[in-house]
């Protein structure tokens, strides 16, 4: 329909001249008898910009970035609105056909699919400006379409995925659910990745192939190593390559493995695949490891530096597959030794210290001296730092076997599952109480100091009828100490009784001359079955060992007679 045009502060002669045109075209329109024969689109008068499709109309479609408009190759599915300004304003929404052409309205036809959305944009503006007698063409990309291609290979689920114009090869491996991780070996089942990344293909509909480097992607975020998809795209995922056709990258670098390796790869390609250089790296003595023949490789400099500076320049040497790339660190680059303070002190927490200098009460000074409830004698020194030796014998002594241990392997048992943590020998009352600095101690990094709260108690444990803490006294044995935890208990071994001292954790058999200290431990242990056996067997072989005396007397005596 065609309807009347009304233009503010146009000349009463322009407006005559419309409705004489819009008449005759409407006669001829009807006398033809064919509507439609002359199908001139709906002229509106609406605002500039209302005559795209509303914002609810539009297929919601997550871009990277707004099109390019250079790049963008157009292909059916694709829809186009036309908007003209002229004698004759008009708007329409085109699509590209499956045979990759549109249809304007009153003009005809063009083939547009493969033509980036510039060179299309062109076309139909020639197209379109002499017909509509406009001043002014504009075309835009008002919806994307989307598209079949093929992914094989190792992925989960090879096969067709749908993907939008505008996406790249990620979103087509994302579709196939991923990349193909199975079992290492045959004896290790282990899960690792079975495709190779950096070797994905694309084929396009013309013959060309497409490399896909995902992750040089992933590292440097460079969009040419992920390329846009297109109609008709066959995606290939490679599996992986033996160990000698990949490349090695050790040392100073953020990220430091094996890669495959492709095609055109040089020492700036391993430094971006590497995650970069680290700050602390040893740049001046980077090497390059590369094999001669089958078994021998030789070792070469290489002037990275240079290399960073001018990517692809003459320094920047082509690698081989099987290359290693080694960048050291500098040693003991920004190191910060620090020991760490907990408990009864003023300020607890990490302090720095100097190997060789920092002592223990340097630190302890630091973390504002000891509060007045700190227990000198429970407190230590921990030395994080040193490894633990793995005890095979030990180990061996742990297991639930069956065999019985002797004495001297239940004493060695005892005392490493005792002492497992790596105590630096320090007696603190001497150093912080009598001010003798002959027991301060060179701290190293790791070390933990630990001072407990003062605990003016001891703990009876094992057969007493009410096991737990009771306060302390000066002078109580520890008989008193049973006593006042209700006395023993009717399975408690009174011949076994052990003290375990706070301060050392060391045990020792209870005695009325020892002193008992705050914080101690007494413990009661249990008759054992075993030990009632062993106790009968003693008797039993005691009884036995008097009767063959005293038969043997007997004899002896019968023998004189």
């Amino acid at each position: 329909m065609i309807q009347r045009i009304y233009r503010i502060g146009c000349p009463a002669r322009v407006v005559i001249r419309w409705l004489l045109c819009c008449g005759i075209l409407a006669i001829v329109s009807y006398s033809i008898g064919a509507p439609g024969a002359l199908d001139i689109p709906s002229i509106s008068l609406s605002k500039y910009g209302e005559q795209f499709p509303a914002r609810g109309q539009w297929e919601a479609v997550a871009l990277e970035t707004a099109i390019d408009a250079d790049s963008y190759i157009l292909g059916p599915g694709d829809e186009l609105t036309v908007v003209v300004w002229g004698d004759l304003e008009a708007s329409f929404e085109i699509q590209v056909n499956p045979d990759g052409t549109v249809v304007i309205p009153t003009v005809g036809s063009m083939k547009v699919a493969g033509l980036s959305l510039t060179a299309a944009t062109d076309s139909i503006i020639d197209m379109v400006r002499e017909p509509y007698r406009a001043d002014e063409v504009t075309v835009a990309l008002t919806k994307v379409r989307t598209f079949l291609v093929s992914v094989g290979g190792a992925v989960n689920l090879p096969g067709t995925v749908k993907i939008h114009a505008g996406e790249r090869a990620n979103a087509a491996i994302k579709g196939a659910e991923g990349f193909l991780y199975g079992p290492q070996s045959e004896y290790d089942t282990t899960s690792v990745l079975q495709a190779s990344p950096r070797l994905i293909r694309i084929h396009r509909a013309d013959g060309e192939i497409v490399p896909v480097d995902l992750v040089l992607f992933l590292r440097t975020g460079k969009k040419e190593a992920n390329p846009y998809l297109l109609d008709g795209d066959v995606i290939e995922v490679p599996f992986q390559v033996l160990l000698g056709s990949r490349i090695g990258i050790f040392g100073a670098f953020g990220m430091s493995g094996i890669y495959d390796y492709a095609g055109g790869d040089r020492l700036s390609t391993a430094v971006q695949l590497g995650g970069g250089l680290s700050s602390a790296c040893d740049i001046s003595k980077a090497t390059l490891a590369r094999f001669t023949d089958d078994s021998t490789w030789t070792e070469l400099s290489i002037d990275l530096e240079s290399v960073l500076k001018a990517p692809g320049g003459a320094s920047d040497l082509a690698l081989l597959p099987g290359d290693r790339l080694f960048v050291p660190w500098k040693p003991n680059w920004r190191l910060l030794h620090q020991v760490h303070v907990e408990g009864q002190v003023t300020y607890p927490g990490s302090y720095p210290i100097v190997l060789g200098q920092t002592m223990l009460s340097e630190v302890v000074l630091k973390a504002g001296g000891l509060l007045p409830d700190a227990d000198l004698d429970r407190s230590r020194v921990i030395r994080t730092s040193s490894p633990q030796r793995w005890d095979h014998e030990l180990s061996r002594l742990t297991l639930p076997v069956s065999q019985e241990l002797d004495p001297m392997e239940k004493e060695y048992r005892k005392f490493n599952l005792r002492h497992a943590e790596n105590l630096v020998v320090v007696d603190f009352e001497a150093l912080f109480s009598g001010r003798d600095l002959s027991h301060d101690i060179l701290l190293v990094d790791g070390d933990v100091i630990r001072i407990p709260q003062r605990t003016p108690s001891v703990r009876v444990l094992g057969q007493v009828m009410y096991p737990g803490y009771i306060c302390w006294e000066p002078g109580l044995t520890y008989r008193d100490y049973i006593s006042r935890a209700g006395g023993f208990a009717a399975r408690a071994d009174r011949c076994r009784i052990r003290m375990i001292r706070g301060q050392s954790d060391s045990w020792t058999k209870a005695s009325s001359g020892i002193e008992i200290h705050a914080g101690d431990t007494i413990f009661i242990p249990e008759k054992t079955l075993h030990e009632k056996q062993t106790t009968w067997r003693y008797v039993i072989e005691a009884v036995a060992l008097l009767t063959q005396v005293a038969t043997l007397v007997l004899v002896l005596q019968n023998l004189k007679e």
